[in-house]
């Protein structure tokens, strides 16, 4: 059969020129060269039919032919015409080719394999190539010859031929595509990636490449997918196996045998590896190791000899009897074992599994558990297609519980949850059940469902005969369950606790180490005590890398140590470990457990004023649902995303976050992230309802404040340099003086214990920003104004400087102790606003102090995107005159919920709850007038003419899906290089990949 002539346009080209200048006089030589199978007859035959399209007289032979009488008989030369001696019948053809005249056809000689020419017939056509160069005859020459098999006399004669400027065309390797068109071809299927391995064993030989896909088509009757599927994986077809392994049937006995191990180690062995399988000396090996690198078949890499070709791997493997095979990985897996090799010996405990090696079973679970802790993704990828292969029973326990162990240790805890519970509802063996109630149990506890947890736990330590690292896991496990809201003694049991005693080299008990430096520095974060916290974690903070205990990064000190640094306003240090435990998670292959380091990233962006990327953050870590996620990871993700809603007047996004932290917090409020939540509902509430709905959730909160005696809870107050402040202030708004001083008070006795720690310097900011609230004192707020370090906690303490000298040019009557006029002008009453711009007093160096100071308040909240607070300071800056251009030009669509800007959108949340034009206009520091101006836009650009529809409307898309997140809230492109971004967690929940073959 013959098929489409691929890879070779360029030399049919210069074949085609070289016969057009025949055709015209100009005769000439070419000379065709290649390796054997690369179709240098091919292009002779390709040449001898263009020629005869063109009119040509066509004389073709083989070179061990030319003596034949009857080369020259299309030239009408029969073989009685001459001798044939001495030359053959190529004597004399030069005078011949004289003597015809040039009506006569042009002449086509094309001679084959010139190796096997004989010297008379290479001077023929030598004298021929020499009256060429000096003579116009309409003849052309054709010669193909393989470099590698030249005679010395051939050898001269090429010389001579390019002397006289003959052509010489090289026949390379086909190319990668035309070798996949070609092999497609000639096995009847389209072309695809899949002929790749078959292309690569032909090493780019046609002749190669049509002798395997013959082997192949002819070995595997099947249709073409059947054909294409013997080529991925599994044992090739008989007939396609021997042409793969035709080059190495030569091969030494002892060269056989190396190959056949290195196939059966994988396709790749060391040096050592061969030697201690063939029980021979690395000098023993050599000669078969040269032999094999000689052939090609064999290439190092890195200090590992591998097969070049898969193909031939296979065909190797595959030819070695199964029993030998299968025995062959059993001792292979244990000898890898006993070198701590967990990954090699899994691979080769599973091979000999497969090959019905029953004896694999036990090293291939001892194997998996250790892989499980050091690489969980490869025994993911490795173990868990294996367990599901095999049929149920304790055979397949016994295997998904190392598959289970991987998935908790890579941070998949909902599929290990569901892996572990489906394996203990099978017949499994009593030391794999507890191994499996614990793991199921762990990742209970890590997703958040601590009744279960603890139910479990429990079992476990009541249970006989249990190992001791399983009794020391499943302990860690209560006692963090036990810690559950308003639960004081709980909290200080933590404490109580005795400390577990690290082993150099255990894995489990430095989990448990971990987990007990975790709950300390927690307890003692509740207890107000964040510098004592810091200590427990300082330990773990200078491990480096990425995580070794059974747990992953819940259990990392670090983790917890980058979000407490976060929380008291050291931002550098919280950066510098948090990006340590990232690349150590990204070196390892656990991206799983990122989003455990992206939310106290995404809080870290927040206090930086990195309003964009903390809400980019928050949305990765609760994509999908936050299926699988950590529970710390979430609680802590929603806080910031709901305050990130709440800087830019997103109210029913806050709204939204604000119901699933509030029913987080009431399960559980020990986490150290339940003071970001907690700060995340007080913004929520006071934006929403003021700050008398604030002061009354900060009051629900002391009730049941973990530890804390009734007092506010320790967490909040330390979340956040600015907190303190601004819950005296909402307190003081409100009214509540002494809530306002209890606060004040907690957060001085944190800064005199960090004073007497040596504390930077942050504890004490904040204590006396929060003092200066308190007693607005402008020579405090003055202190603390520039020594904030975020920029929303800068912009909090100007504001509260402003507000105090605001306030001293006007007499205290209002609510609180505060000006009146002042409060009034914060609700945007505009009576009031006109009163308190022009003051009683004539102190103008304190009156442009004030607007200094609220003019950089403003600054700062327009660089975090903090509206609301915006808002509130324009208003305060009305109230001495001074009016700020705030609006903002955007790309938005004419009609729908599209087009609203966040004013007009802040204005419809609150109009849809039912609240009036005034009300809206002192939650928003607007007059009532720009209110009525807003709800006349929105009532245009929704096509409504009621409040009964605006409230219907919003209500129809809070139930279908939240606002989508706005275009321009995302970060800039520069940081989106830092990571690939994520969904929005607003976005329709997808369908949980599968178990084995999730893409990272």
């Amino acid at each position: 059969m013959t098929y489409t002539l691929r890879g070779r346009a360029s030399v049919r080209d210069r074949l085609v020129d070289a016969l057009t200048g025949a055709a015209c006089g100009r005769g000439h030589v070419v000379v065709v060269e290649g390796p054997a199978g690369s179709g240098r007859s091919r292009m002779l035959a390709e040449a001898e039919t263009v020629g005869r399209a063109r009119g040509f007289v066509v004389c073709r032979a083989m070179a061990d032919h030319l003596e034949h009488p009857g080369l020259l008989a299309p030239l009408g030369v029969s073989g009685d015409d001459g001798p044939t001696e001495g030359g053959g019948a190529l004597r004399g053809l030069t005078e011949r080719l004289l003597r015809r005249s040039p009506q006569e056809p042009p002449v086509l000689l094309a001679i084959d394999d010139l190796r096997w020419a004989q010297p008379s017939a290479l001077d023929a056509l030598r004298t021929l190539s020499g009256v060429l160069t000096v003579r116009d005859l309409r003849v052309c020459l054709v010669l193909s010859r393989t470099p590698d098999h030249d005679s010395a006399a051939t050898e001269r004669f090429l010389a001579a031929l390019s002397a006289d400027g003959a052509s010489r065309l090289r026949l390379g390797p086909l190319p990668s595509d035309d070798a996949i068109a070609l092999a497609a071809e000639a096995l009847g299927v389209h072309p695809s990636r899949a002929l790749v391995p078959l292309c690569e064993v032909a090493q780019g030989v046609p002749a190669r490449l049509l002798d395997l896909a013959e082997a192949l088509r002819d070995g595997d009757p099947g249709d073409a997918g059947a054909r294409l599927a013997a080529l991925s994986c599994g044992p090739l077809p008989e007939r396609l196996r021997e042409e793969v392994l035709r080059p190495v049937r030569s091969l030494s006995s002892s060269a056989a045998a190396l190959l056949d191990v290195v196939a059966v180690l994988g396709g790749s062995a060391s040096l050592h590896d061969l030697g201690a399988t063939l029980r021979r000396s690395a000098m023993d090996l050599m000669p078969a190791i040269q032999e094999c690198a000689a052939s090609g078949v064999l290439t190092d890499t890195g200090g590992h000899l591998v097969f070049r070709y898969p193909l031939v791997r296979r065909a190797v493997q595959y030819g070695v009897p199964h029993p030998v095979r299968a025995a062959l990985r059993y001792e292979l897996g244990e000898r890898q074992l006993a070198q701590d090799t967990p990954a090699s010996s899994a691979r080769h405990f599973a091979a000999a599994l497969r090959d019905g090696e029953a004896r694999a079973l036990p090293g291939l679970e001892r194997a998996g558990r250790s892989l499980a802790l050091r690489a969980p993704a490869s025994a993911v990828s490795l173990l868990g297609p294996l367990a599901e292969e095999q049929p149920p029973g304790t055979r397949r326990s016994a295997l998904r519980l190392p598959v289970a162990m991987a998935l908790q240790a890579s941070g998949r805890l909902t599929d290990a949850a569901e892996l572990a519970d489906a394996a203990l509802a099978e017949a499994c063996d009593p030391s794999g059940a507890v191994e499996l109630a614990l793991c199921l149990a762990e990742s209970e506890l890590m997703a958040g469902a601590y009744e279960s947890a603890a139910s479990r736990a429990a079992s476990l330590s009541a249970a006989a005969q249990v190992p001791d690292d399983v009794a020391a896991r499943a302990e860690v496990v209560l006692r963090r369950a036990r810690c559950r809201p308003a639960d004081a003694e709980a909290v200080r049991s933590v404490l109580a606790a005795p400390r577990p005693v690290a082993v150099p080299g255990g894995g489990a008990v430095r989990h448990v180490v971990a987990a007990d430096r975790v709950l300390r520095a927690t307890a003692l974060w509740h207890q107000a005590r964040p510098l004592d916290a810091l200590a427990q974690l300082s330990g773990g903070a200078e491990r480096p890398g990425a995580p070794s205990h059974p747990t992953g990064a819940y259990w990392d000190e670090r983790v917890l140590l980058g979000a407490l640094l976060v929380d008291l306003g050291d931002l550098d240090r919280a950066d510098e470990v948090l990006g340590a435990v990232e690349t150590g998670l990204r070196e390892a292959g656990l991206p799983d457990w990122l989003p455990s380091v992206d939310a106290p990233r995404a809080a870290l962006a927040l206090e930086r004023g990195d309003t964009d990327w903390a809400e980019l953050l928050a949305n990765g870590v609760l994509a999908d649902g936050a299926r699988g996620r950590a529970r710390p990871a979430v609680l802590l993700a929603l806080g910031v995303r709901a305050e990130c809603a709440v800087h830019r007047g997103r109210y029913h996004e806050a709204r939204t976050d604000a119901a699933a932290l509030s029913a987080m917090l009431r399960d559980d409020a020990f986490d150290a992230a339940a003071g970001r939540a907690s700060r995340a509902l007080v913004r929520c509430a006071e934006a929403e309802r003021g700050a008398e709905a604030a002061a009354a959730l900060l009051a629900d909160l002391c009730a049941s404040a973990p530890g804390g005696e009734g007092r506010l809870p320790a967490a909040l107050l330390l979340a956040g340099a600015a907190t303190p402040a601004w819950l005296v202030g909402i307190a003081r708004t409100a009214g509540r003086r002494d809530l306002a001083s209890d606060i004040a008070a907690r957060a001085r006795d944190c800064a005199r214990d960090g004073a007497d720690a040596g504390e930077p310097g942050s504890l004490t900011t904040a204590a006396e920003h929060a003092e200066g609230v308190l007693r607005q004192s402008a020579a405090l707020l003055s202190r603390v104004a520039d020594a904030q370090q975020g920029p929303w906690a800068r912009a909090r303490a100007q504001e509260d400087l402003g507000t105090v000298l605001l306030a001293a040019l006007t007499p205290a009557d209002g609510p609180g102790g505060r000006p009146a006029q002042l409060v009034a002008a914060r609700k945007g009453g505009h009576a009031a606003a006109e009163a308190a711009s022009r003051p009683r007093g004539t102190d103008s160096a304190g009156r442009e102090r004030a607007v200094q100071c609220l003019q950089a308040a403003l600054k700062g909240y327009d660089v975090v995107g903090a509206a609301p607070d915006a808002a509130r300071v324009r208003g305060l800056l009305r109230t001495l005159g001074v009016r700020r251009r705030h609006w903002r030009y955007a790309n938005r669509p004419a009609a729908g919920w599209a087009s609203l800007t966040d004013t007009e959108r802040a204005v419809a949340d609150l109009v849809a709850q039912g609240l009036t034009n005034r009300e809206t206009a002192e939650r928003m520091f607007l007059s009532p007038y720009t209110v009525n101006f807003h709800l006349r836009q929105i009532f245009r650009k929704l096509s409504i003419t009621s409040r009964v529809e605006l409230a219907r409307m919003h209500r129809d898309l809070e139930r279908t899906a939240p606002l989508p997140v706005r275009a321009d809230a995302h970060p800039a492109a520069e940081r989106d290089e830092r990571r690939p971004a994520r969904r929005s967690s607003r976005s329709a929940a997808l369908v949980p990949p599968s178990l084995w073959g999730r893409a990272t």
